[in-house]
């Protein structure tokens, strides 16, 4: 009587789960499961008896789930998983081997996370496209830029990046509304996607601005600027036949930049020689090819005189550090929770933007330097704010770059700030990017929980431009997502933002982490946020960046 008693207590406890659980015995087949599991399968609770472990995964993911399911006290993972009637799902799935009345079991759990993948999958679709032509967007057009660059270096090819920007359209928007220029864009759009292949990649970059990378698949650099300016100029063909609108003949012409990658390329160089490139021939008469000349290096020799004076500014203390408060959106009214270390390079008089110099510091490697400023004046200002009635319950978030991240003693430098101040590390937020887990995934895990470790809390910022995985994202002892500005400034207009704002506070929501939002500018935003339940946000619509000493007057 006792045991039957149990058996209907741990029925009533399996089938109030809201996962699929199923019980195998030594040879994985099932000898028990919930009515979720049977559910989820589409089978009879009955009909499941005997049935194989393997019979529910589908093809795949067996390797996968061969090798998981030997672990003695396996922990959640992701696996495409298969119905009775063939259709698939994704799933996360965990396991534990136990014994039941001297018998050797394996129970596993299942929960059906189809939802979530594929609003992971749209908002990465989001993050990497184009909202208007469907082609790839700036962000990911680098990436693969980038890789394309390493690629060509390992087999000492040439390539090329083409930049292209439409003439007269500002002419057609004006002339026939900005509906009608959208529809031209498209046009061209399908125009410049006959020129993608397995290897060139076409890109919107702008409003009527797009990029062409082209494998040319050969070794000499004169063969491949000519392959180039034979495909610079087919590509101007194409352009300006004739566009119908509103029942006249329209025509587009466009300018093309033209820059070889070489052995000597990277990322940043190469867009802004091809737009250079680009931008001199439209001074040249419009309609025409430039390729980059290296007498165009103005840009270059600017950058080696901007290091110089960051030396400079780092040893004479040029550098002020500003803070924006950042806000809770509550009924009785808006509540400060925190606010964010910024930097600014004061340089005869004028305040320097870190969208400016900032990637010139990360290149040069002074961004260690220049984090080691940020760092060490949050870490003073809360413990200077301990005693302060309201201030000793601010947070002060830091952003963290990948080169300070990937510094060997990070983690101790962090260890050392808080002992040094005496401050609670809780209080401190270090702010990393999806990028940041791009290089060494398991490394920079194993990094993050050391950190977790010192008591620090940590914010994805960025949150939706890079690597977003749900995976990772399940994995990471994450406290906050940062929703970037780019997905603010245009919420009220883009179905695309409000869509990715939306799937972000939905993710939070599912994982228990806070949302906020920053670059929040105005009324409309803010309304668009709250409706997505997004209540904590920073932006000019509640605070500029101040110096400390003016933060309490900070609107």
């Amino acid at each position: 009587m006792k045991d039957i008693q149990q058996i209907e207590i741990l029925n009533l406890l399996l089938n109030s789960t809201i996962e699929g659980i199923v019980v195998y015995d030594a040879n994985k087949k099932v000898i028990h499961s919930n009515r979720n599991f049977a559910k989820l399968f589409g089978y009879d609770d009955q009909e499941i008896i005997g049935k194989d472990a393997f019979d529910f995964i589908a093809p795949e993911s067996l390797e996968l789930v061969k090798n998981k399911i030997v672990i003695d006290d396996q922990e959640p993972y992701e696996a495409l998983v298969c119905r009775k009637n063939g259709s698939k799902f994704w799933a996360i799935l965990r396991g534990k081997n136990s014994v039941i009345s001297g018998k050797k079991v394996r129970i596993s759990a299942i929960i059906d996370i189809t939802d979530i993948k594929e609003k992971e999958e749209k908002i990465l679709y989001l993050a990497n496209h184009d909202a208007l032509t469907g082609i790839y967007n700036r962000r990911f057009f680098q990436k693969m830029l980038k890789h394309r660059i390493n690629m060509l270096k390992r087999i000492d090819h040439y390539g090329a990046l083409l930049f292209i920007d439409l003439d007269n359209f500002k002419e057609v928007n004006d002339t026939f509304g900005h509906d009608i220029g959208d529809s031209v864009l498209i046009e061209m759009t399908k125009r410049l996607k006959i020129y993608t292949t397995n290897t060139n990649i076409v890109a919107r970059i702008g409003g009527d601005e797009f990029v062409i990378l082209l494998n040319l698949d050969t070794k000499c650099v004169d063969k491949s600027a000519y392959k180039a300016e034979l495909e610079a100029e087919s590509i101007l063909e194409k352009i300006k036949k004739p566009i119908y609108l509103q029942g006249k003949e329209v025509y587009i012409h466009a300018s093309i930049g033209i820059a070889i990658i070489d052995q000597n390329a990277t990322v940043n160089d190469l867009m802004k020689f091809a737009d250079i490139a680009m931008y001199q021939a439209k001074k040249t008469g419009k309609n025409r090819i430039v390729f980059f000349d290296r007498k165009l290096q103005k840009n270059l020799e600017e950058k080696i005189h901007t290091i110089i004076n960051l030396r400079k500014a780092i040893k004479e203390k040029y550098f002020v550090i500003y803070y924006q408060k950042q806000i809770q959106i509550e009924k009785k009214g808006n509540k400060t929770i925190g606010v964010e270390a910024l930097i600014r390079w004061i340089d005869k008089g004028k305040v320097i933007s870190p969208a400016f110099f900032i990637p010139i510091a990360e290149e040069s490697g002074l961004i260690i330097d220049i984090g080691n400023i940020v760092l060490n004046d949050a870490c003073k200002n809360l413990m200077l704010w301990k005693n302060d009635p309201l201030k000793k319950y601010w947070r002060v978030s830091v952003n963290i770059s990948i080169i300070q991240f990937n510094e060997a003693l990070f983690v101790e430098k962090i260890k050392n700030f808080i002992h040094t101040y005496q401050i609670d590390p809780q209080k401190l937020r270090l702010e990393i990017t999806e990028n940041l887990l791009m290089k060494d995934i398991e490394e920079s895990f194993e990094k993050i929980q050391e950190l977790k470790s010192l008591g620090v809390s940590l914010s994805i910022d960025d949150f939706g431009t890079g690597f977003s995985s749900l995976m990772y994202l399940k994995r990471l002892p994450v406290d906050e997502l940062k929703i970037d500005r780019s997905f603010i400034c245009n919420a009220d207009t883009n179905e695309g933002d409000r869509i990715i704002i939306e799937t972000i506070a939905t993710l939070g929501k599912k994982f228990g982490l806070e949302v906020i939002a920053e670059g929040v500018e105005n009324r409309e935003q803010l309304k668009i946020l709250i409706k997505y339940g997004v209540t904590h946000v920073q932006g000019y619509l509640f605070s500029k960046p101040t110096t400390i000493d003016k933060i309490d007057l900070a609107l």
